[in-house]
């Protein structure tokens, strides 16, 4: 399996400490990572559950309003699919901690202050991860098209159809609503299937 080649994940920084923040988007910028910052539990919660969250979250223990941990509990709760690889920085990283976090879906933790090269080498970690699910849920959708439509035209199949249909009639018996469908035949099609399939 081969990794996408452009694969630049985008970084969250989510902290209320405005040194480390700046220190931080310093050295992602530098290595050219797209970043964006927040610095409370609730606006991390909204980049982290919206429309196009980032790949990668660097979530600080001592956020207010939701806490780190708190913060990605509550993330891994709502999240439909994968969330953010994250990794939760601070400043102690004992047992307890630890049993915290990864019951709250955290990924990996950074120990504050945040050494350069540790950062890079767990960065780089989370990137391939995140680029092998994206290709992952790429393939995924690959099959679920080619499982419900039909290869030559692209539209739905007819197992497809009855499970859309199937539905359908069961919910207009209930609300007693019409329902109208439409079944078109087409003179010759066969011709017109043959003449395409020579193209493939």
């Amino acid at each position: 399996m081969t990794l996408p080649l452009h694969f630049t994940p985008n970084i969250l920084i989510a902290s209320a400490d405005a040194e480390a923040t700046n220190r931080l988007r310093n050295i992602l910028s530098e290595w050219r990572y797209p970043v964006q910052l927040v610095a409370d539990g609730v606006e991390g919660l909204k980049a982290l559950t919206g429309q196009a969250p980032p790949a990668i979250a660097l979530i600080d223990a001592g956020l207010p309003t939701l806490n780190g941990i708190e913060l990605a509990a509550e993330v891994k709760r709502r999240a439909a699919k994968r969330p953010a690889w994250t990794m939760l920085m601070s400043e102690q990283v004992d047992v307890a901690t630890v049993a915290s976090a990864t019951d709250a879906g955290i990924d990996d933790l950074l120990l504050k202050p945040i050494d350069v090269a540790d950062l890079r080498v767990r960065l780089t970690v989370a990137e391939r991860v995140q680029a092998l699910v994206s290709q992952l849920d790429e393939q995924t959708n690959a099959v679920r098209f080619h499982a419900s439509h039909d290869s030559l035209t692209g539209l739905w199949n007819r197992e497809s159809l009855l499970n859309l249909l199937f539905p359908e009639t069961d919910r207009v018996q209930r609300m007693r609503t019409p329902l109208t469908l439409l079944l078109l035949d087409l003179d010759r099609f066969s011709g017109i299937n043959d003449e395409l399939r020579g193209w493939r």
